[in-house]
């Protein structure tokens, strides 16, 4: 007689991010549903199943949100650059209050990209 839970197969769990970039392999067409299975060690029915739920968008990238922003006046916005501490360091970081919001860029930001985001900003 053999143990029943020396028989048993582990059940092995998958990422929703897992999931979709096995299926998006499958679908790119440069491999064969066979061959992705074979790469990744999963069964060919696995990646069937997966590309169903796929196509009912079961599998979709979670939505992104983003958080409303509010475009202030040139007079509302206050411009600081401060080191991280009062020790002296190399470090920087550009601190930009408008409003109750605040934008930090650390390190030394490209003075084009600053003032792009200010421009879109004001």
């Amino acid at each position: 007689m053999t143990d029943e839970s020396s028989t048993k197969r582990a059940v092995r769990k998958f990422s929703p991010e897992f999931k979709r970039q096995v299926v998006e392999q499958s679908l790119a067409g440069h491999a064969t549903v066979v061959a992705v299975a074979r790469a990744h060690a999963i069964s060919r029915s696995m990646i069937w199943r997966w590309r169903s739920e796929y196509k009912a968008n079961n599998l979709a990238t979670p939505a992104v949100s983003f958080l409303p922003v509010g475009i202030a006046t040139p007079s509302d916005v206050d411009l600081a650059v401060e080191p991280k501490s009062e020790a002296p360091t190399s470090a920087s970081y550009l601190e930009l209050h408008l409003g109750s919001a605040r934008l930090v860029i650390h390190g030394r930001p490209d003075l084009q990209v600053v003032k792009g985001v200010i421009e879109v900003l004001r």
